[in-house]
């Protein structure tokens, strides 16, 4: 009886809600910024563990390095923040099986979404938070691109061409992934791609490699790394126009594994420059610092993003967002319910504010339309 009685509470209120958004949506929009309760942090895989690679966070100076993932027998790689800062992507080895994982901000509760025999890896979430693009070779021996739920479900093959399609990177606005690919020639370059699939365009025309592909936030340019031409023995950070033209090299040593920071001001990267493995940060005129120089390990494969703490609606705390945090919800919105223990969380538009829009999200996330109550943008 509690329970329906709950239920229809909640079906009430969504009507109301409806129409206050219809009244809020003729009101001047605002952007999505910083989901609340983030911090800008810097993720990467470090060996300085057992030696075996693990997956760490830092400050965006190199300070407060923090260990998230662990174990004596597994490799952690390729960590990748979700867009509302609450999750993680990463690859995990073990047993000579490559499978990607989704964890807690905090390292807590990693869950295998792929469980597939071979090689899955390279995550990509999409804008929204609720799909990752990913490689995986379980259909051919070179590897196709993928595109996934969040959850793991719902798995669609993008690619389906006779040669390496790999490293996929969800473009800012949702619409395009770009990946590298052998598709065209020996040489390893950049193609763009709709983001349900289809025909891919070469971004990079030109007679060398060029990996890794990371978009800028205002999505004009890619990151990758390159030689550059047939002169150069290193492989040094270039950005791709995507209207055309030539890359522009942009670190002033040798680098790999690049990404920009949320301002789009800087790029994080890996060198092993100095014989070791090390996180390097530049400004887009080439002002370098290493962030980590840390001779006795490896440090690789840097994301550079927001992670916040606890599940985005959990305003009480108690693990879950449930039917509670919304009727809480309701009441601080409204005016007539203190302040819950954990209002930051309520935020789960991220755009500063917790407000009707907010509660709306949550409903959608309680009846099942949604699959998360966090649905920011960053």
């Amino acid at each position: 009886m509690r329970t329906r009685h709950h239920n229809l509470i909640i079906v009430t209120i969504g009507v109301i809600l409806a129409l206050l958004v219809l009244l809020l949506a003729m009101a001047p929009g605002k952007a999505h910024s910083v989901p609340a309760g983030a911090s800008e942090r810097i993720v990467f895989m470090s060996s300085r563990d057992v030696g075996r690679f693990h997956i760490f966070s830092m400050a965006p100076d190199g300070s407060d390095v923090v260990q998230l993932t662990s174990g004596a027998i597994v490799d952690d790689y390729q960590p990748r923040v979700s867009p509302d800062g609450r999750r993680i992507a990463f690859t995990r080895h073990l047993n000579n099986d490559y499978e990607i994982f989704v964890m807690n901000a905090d390292g807590s509760n990693p869950v295998n979404i792929t469980d597939t025999p071979g090689v899955d890896r390279d995550a990509s979430w999409s804008p929204d938070g609720t799909k990752v693009a990913f490689y995986s070779n379980r259909d051919n021996f070179f590897g196709e691109i993928y595109v996934m739920n969040a959850d793991g479900t719902g798995v669609v093959r993008l690619t389906n061409d006779n040669t390496y399609d790999g490293r996929p990177a969800w473009s800012p606005d949702g619409d395009i992934i770009a990946f590298e690919s052998q598709r065209n020639h020996s040489y390893t370059h950049i193609f763009t791609m709709p983001a349900g699939g289809g025909t891919a365009v070469d971004r990079t025309d030109y007679t060398h490699n060029y990996n890794y592909p990371a978009w800028s936030p205002d999505g004009q340019s890619i990151a990758v790394f390159s030689r550059g031409n047939l002169f150069m023995d290193v492989e040094y950070i270039y950005l791709v126009p995507l209207g055309g033209g030539i890359p522009v090299k942009v670190s002033q040593g040798q680098g790999h594994f690049p990404d920009f920071s949320p301002d789009g001001e800087h790029i994080v990267f890996q060198s092993e420059r100095d014989g070791d493995l090390e996180i390097y940060i530049t400004d887009l005129s080439g002002n370098e610092t290493n962030l980590t120089n840390f001779a006795a390990a490896w440090e690789d494969q840097p994301d550079w993003g927001y992670l916040a703490s606890g599940e985005p609606g959990d305003i009480d705390g108690s693990g879950a967002t449930d039917e509670s945090d919304f009727l809480d919800l309701i009441g601080y919105v409204a005016g007539v319910s203190p302040a819950p223990p954990f209002l930051a969380r309520g935020d789960v538009n991220c755009d500063g504010e917790v407000d009707f829009l907010d509660l709306l999200s949550i409903l959608r996330y309680l009846a099942g339309v949604s699959p998360s109550p966090g649905v920011c943008a960053t």
